[in-house]
């Protein structure tokens, strides 16, 4: 056959991005302008021009999509001030977070100042400083977007707001996202760090501690100023690195619990010695856990200058500066933290050989050698070939695809054209399809199968076209011909896939405890807002959503507690967070008709402590509040399209302490408002795991003996009834539809009817959904006499994974999961669900 070659852009895979999945936040600023203007990224912001002089003139944007192509805003504001361009390095660098200030300008309350913040750096400050302030610190969040209102005709920026998601929506790559992850390597990856400021003086010589391993001890020495600061790294000798001079008092060592607590910030002064010369006046760390160390050195002193490092979820790794007979300047290498303890990923892949050729397409090369003129991005496409009615195509990258870290290794791709995604009524489609690919072994004469270890289906759509795996085979091994993949200059490749029909939405719906543990993932920790004291950090954050909240207050806010509820109806409680004191208040949420959605509050110094004055909730359907004195810093934290699942903060341990600080889990309002159903909750999610085997035969599989029973054949289904009790399919019932409209319920297949058992309830809307394929486990059974019953049981449709119900262990089979769907059910039963079997109708070509 013929190859085509050609070099591949430098692309990374981004995911798909709903932009109602985002979080509206603020705007901050004044009342006034009469334009109002918003901006909202496909995927991510690139660039900002802002042009200020006092106050922000106007502001624009440069977004980019999921294909790559870029998008300009027009001018937000009007056409005075100094234009200035911020430039990120997507997909490396992404907002994370702003802050500002706000101050009358000719009669107006505009905002005068901002600042933006990546996950690597700070921009700005852009305009003049002074006014009142604001920022919105927040963690595991990316800003894609802008709104807000201005004066085109004065020219200025009158207030700005911004939306949010969580950063982990952002990014899909080749090993992320419908892909089953590997557990990350322990190994932690030191290099490339950022250096960061520089802050003193000119004298003195250079010094520099870049250790190859976290940071573990630190001493200083001190008196008016920094004379000495020595440090110990995980990588050392257990010697002490010190730096600057002799003098000064010492003080213990603080140790960090490194990979449990890191260090992650750090400020201090500087201003002149007795000398006249700069040097660092005084020093103060803090870890990741909020345990300080310091402050050290003359920290009171009003005329020197202040500096500060602290970026979210960054670590500093290293320090340099200049030294002499103290600490003349100080600056620090930094990394975040994610690009330290998780290194680049890749997929698991189970591999297994078999006789028989794939059923689909093979991919034969025969000049090997010719296809790898250069190294260098080098793709090589099969023709386009039709599976299930969808065209497809193999992408292989000889030599390894480089943008996403197969250098070294045989990459392949399946591809699917996107003439594929366009329904009769213009819906974007998704198609869904578990894959394994192959590679000939000339020794063997056996193909050497490769898929997902975890069973993973790969969901194809117009954004994601191309899905596989980068590090398919070693070159080292399959150049090597004594492994029999490469021989004589031939190598043959091939792929095979089971398409699942697609639908406008591919959802998953879990009702099930097992598979919950991501529900309360994906989550934005914004915050917190208060004072700095508290030397208890505490946090709860529940699985589905918060129903009632406890609230003490007097003069000031006491304690909270919360309750939340997970998927499964039940529910959970936090400790009390604050001390003893104040009237206890109860709210309690309707929910899930009832949510919180914002949350307003003052600090003041209470008692040289500064801390939570007051509170207020907010839902989707009224106010709760204000508990405490109202006086004190106002702070209104407003959202749009979100929901708070959580809090967290800071108070005191004492039986007289209160709430210092506090902040808010938030999550996009889609990707958490759940349905319930027989006090159950589903979530609704982009489906990503249907552990399916490429259909075989179609039952019944279970145990011998039982019952026999046959349903018959109907037009469709509309619900499905499951009983389980002790971990055992105990009943299984369906309610059927006929040609003729009329709905037909079965028997109760398996007896039960005990206090404990649990009814799951599947309604299909049988005009848009119906199913696809069982998955079952059955095993041995103590009570039905050591007989085998089904254990758990999956359902899919075209739609998504309802299940599993029971518990996964056994011996597992799955039915046909092809081009049609089951319209009706057979099987044994006695005291359990013996054994159960499907009636499949096939759809044809059209």
């Amino acid at each position: 056959m013929t190859t085509k070659c050609s070099s591949d852009a430098r692309r990374k895979e981004i995911s798909s991005s709903k932009l109602t999945d985002s979080i509206k936040i603020g705007p901050w600023g004044g009342p006034g302008g009469n334009q109002h203007w918003s901006f909202k990224a496909k995927v991510a912001i690139t660039e900002i021009i802002i042009t200020h002089g006092i106050v922000v003139d106007s502001i624009s944007f440069t977004s980019i999509d999921e294909n790559g192509k870029i998008e300009h805003s027009e001018k937000f504001g009007g056409g005075g001030g100094k234009t200035e361009k911020v430039l990120f390095d997507w997909p490396g660098e992404y907002l994370t977070s702003i802050s500002g200030t706000c101050n009358i300008f000719y009669g107006n309350y505009v905002v005068q100042s901002l600042c933006f913040y990546t996950n690597q750096t700070r921009y700005g400050p852009f305009g003049c400083t002074s006014g009142s302030p604001f920022n919105f610190p927040m963690e595991d969040g990316v800003i894609i977007g802008f709104h807000g209102r201005g004066w085109p005709s004065f020219g200025y920026v009158d207030a700005i707001g911004i939306y949010i998601k969580p950063v982990d929506d952002l990014f899909c790559g080749s090993t992320q996202g419908v892909l089953s992850i590997t557990n990350k390597d322990p190994s932690y990856n030191w290099k490339n760090p950022t250096k960061k400021d520089l802050w003193g003086g000119n004298g003195g010589k250079e010094w520099n501690y870049q250790p190859n391993g976290a940071i573990t001890e630190i001493k200083v020495h001190h008196g008016k100023c920094i004379d000495s600061i020595s440090f110990k790294s995980k990588d050392g000798d257990g010697n002490w690195r010190k730096y600057g001079g002799t003098g000064g008092k010492e003080e213990p060592p603080f140790q960090i619990d490194w990979p449990r607590d890191y260090l992650a910030s750090i400020r201090g002064t500087y201003n002149y010695s007795d000398e006249k010369k700069l040097v660092i006046q005084s020093l103060y760390f803090e870890t990741r856990k909020g345990l300080p160390y310091g402050p050290f050195g003359e920290a009171n002193d009003k005329e020197a200058k202040k500096f500060e490092f602290s970026m979210g979820e960054w670590i500093i790794v290293g320090l340099f500066g200049r030294e002499s007979t103290s600490i003349d300047a100080l600056g620090i290498y930094a990394k975040p933290y994610a690009s330290i303890s998780c290194p680049p990923s890749h997929v698991q892949m189970l591999r297994e050989e078999r006789d028989d050729p794939p059923a689909h397409f093979l991919f034969k090369v025969e000049s090997y050698s010719q296809l790898l003129p250069n190294e260098q991005g080098l793709m090589c496409e099969s023709y386009v070939f039709d599976v299930a009615g969808y065209k497809w195509k193999l992408i292989l990258y000889p030599h390894g695809d480089d943008t996403c870290d197969g250098k070294g290794h045989i990459s392949i791709y399946l591809a699917i054209l996107e003439s594929n995604f366009i329904s009769d009524d213009g819906d974007n489609l998704s198609v869904c399809v578990d894959l394994k690919f192959f590679v000939f072994n000339h020794n063997t004469k056996k193909y050497l199968a490769i898929r997902d270890a975890k069973g993973a289906v790969l969901i194809f759509n117009k954004q994601k076209t191309k899905q596989g795996f980068s590090q398919l085979l070693s070159l080292d091994i399959f150049k090597n011909p004594s492994h029999g993949y490469l021989v004589n200059d031939c190598c043959t490749f091939g792929v095979e896939l089971l398409v699942i029909r697609p639908s406008s939405h591919v959802e998953e719906q879990t009702l099930t405890s097992e598979n919950s543990s991501n529900l309360a993932s994906n989550s934005i920790k914004v915050g917190p807002w208060g004072g700095p004291g508290g030397d208890q950090h505490w946090s709860f954050k529940a699985k589905v959503a918060i129903t009632e909240i406890i609230i003490c207050n007097g003069w000031v806010v006491d304690s909270v507690s919360f309750v939340g509820i997970d998927e499964n109806g039940e529910i959970h409680y936090s400790k009390k967070y604050g001390g003893d004191h104040g009237e206890a208040h109860k709210i309690s949420l309707d929910w899930p008709r009832e949510f919180l959605t914002s949350l307003s509050r003052t600090c003041h110094d209470h008692e040289r402590n500064y801390g939570i004055q007051s509170l207020c909730f907010h839902t989707n359907r009224t106010k709760y509040g204000p508990y405490g004195r109202t006086n004190g810093s106002p702070f209104n934290f407003s959202m749009e399209d979100g929901v708070i699942i959580g809090f967290y903060g800071r108070a005191g341990c004492s039986n007289a302490s209160f709430v210092n600080a506090i902040g808010v889990y938030a999550k996009p309002l889609e990707d958490s408002f759940c349905d319930s159903t027989q006090g159950l909750f589903i979530t609704h999610k982009v489906n990503d795991a249907m552990n399916i085997e490429v259909p075989r035969e179609a039952g019944p599989w279970g145990g011998i003996t039982g019952k026999q029973f046959d349903d018959g054949i109907f037009s469709s289904i509309g619900q499905v009834n499951i009983f389980v009790g002790d971990g055992v399919v105990r009943g299984i019932g369906f309610l059927y539809n006929t040609k003729d409209g009329k709905c037909v319920e079965s028997k109760r297949h398996g007896c039960g009817g005990r206090d404990d058992e649990k009814i799951y309830r599947i309604k299909l809307d049988c005009l848009k959904e119906y199913i696809v394929g069982i998955m079952r486990y059955f095993g041995p059974v103590v009570e039905n006499a050591g007989h085998e019953a089904l254990r758990s049981i999956t359902f899919y449709s075209n739609k998504g994974k309802y299940g599993p119900f029971g518990n996964e262990i056994g011996t597992a089979f799955s039915s046909s999961i092809s081009d049609g769907k089951v319209v009706g059910f057979h099987g044994r039963s006695g005291c359990y669900l013996c054994a159960i079997g499907v009636h499949m109708e096939y759809f044809d070509d059209n």
